[in-house]
């Protein structure tokens, strides 16, 4: 998935809802554990950066760092416009 492909999933994601808008509670970050990406729906590799995201709804989601990294400026892009 090339960059722009991930700005557009994320933007569509944001827009139907799919992806979370809200403020993270807490990130953590670390070696991919064989989780899907809530971006791109790739497991994430041993090899690969992953970050947990947790809300306070107690809600949680992964990506790789690419993935997180477009997700969050999106996000704060579009934050409070529906």
């Amino acid at each position: 998935m090339t960059t722009e492909q991930r700005r557009d999933a994320v933007i569509a994601g944001l827009c139907a809802g799919t992806l979370p808008r809200e403020q993270p509670l807490r990130v953590w970050g670390g070696v991919g554990t064989d989780v899907k990406c809530a971006l791109c729906g790739d497991q994430t590799r041993p090899t690969d950066v992953e970050y947990e995201i947790e809300f306070a709804s107690g809600a949680s989601v992964t990506f790789h760092d690419q993935c997180y990294a477009i997700w969050n400026e999106e996000r704060d892009r579009s934050d409070g416009v529906d």
